[in-house]
């Protein structure tokens, strides 16, 4: 939802209504929704590490070249492949940008 409509636009009316939770249950987890944006940025975040670490593993298993550039190369579509994965990164970016807690987080 945060992809799709940005952390201000997403209620948590409407995040409980598409997860099937209740209010109370959403405040029982996450104090704001910045709160569960800030959870949401750390289950990412370990996402893409494991899945660098899995390709790299991979890489060097078949010997492939593991300077800087061509790395980089291999792993980049890491970061990109989804149009959701491109929107939500955006968000948290713009969001950092705009709230200094949230940045330094």
């Amino acid at each position: 939802m945060f992809a799709e409509v940005g952390l201000d636009a997403a209620s948590v009316e409407a995040i409980c209504e598409r997860t099937g939770f209740t209010r109370g249950a959403f405040y029982s987890n996450f104090e704001t929704k910045d709160a569960l944006m800030l959870a949401l940025i750390e289950r990412v975040a370990g996402e893409k590490i494991d899945e660098v670490a899995e390709r790299v593993a991979v890489l060097q298993a078949r010997g492939e070249d593991l300077e800087p550039g061509a790395l980089v190369c291999q792993l980049q579509d890491v970061a990109f492949e989804k149009k959701q994965g491109i929107l939500l990164t955006s968000e948290i970016r713009t969001r950092a940008m705009r709230d200094p807690r949230l940045a330094e987080t």
